[in-house]
């Protein structure tokens, strides 16, 4: 392999850049993410349900994902707030069979 002479001052250095990924590569790094990050669900809803999921994540412009994500998140809460932390302390252990 040849080497630039150390007194060229005209020749610029040569900037490989990394090969571009391919779909299939892109694709398996996305699934290997998915496993460690995300549970899937699949189902079926009303369809009142759906228009009215749809018609918030519209007001708020977000995914219907996303959407979805806020309010399991804000019932969650909501849920904690009725129940009190030392019954939901209790709840997991029961849960987990502590």
């Amino acid at each position: 392999m040849a080497m630039k002479d150390e007194h060229d001052t005209v020749t610029k250095e040569l900037k490989i850049k990394p090969t571009a990924k391919t779909n299939a590569q892109r694709q398996r790094e996305y699934r290997e993410r998915a496993r460690k990050e995300l549970s899937r669900i699949d189902m079926r809803i009303d369809f009142s349900a759906n228009r009215e999921l749809e018609d918030m994540a519209k007001y708020y412009t977000v995914t219907k994902k996303e959407m979805l994500e806020k309010l399991i998140k804000q019932a969650h809460e909501a849920w904690l707030d009725e129940i009190g932390t030392q019954a939901y302390g209790e709840w997991v252990k029961k849960k987990n069979g502590v």
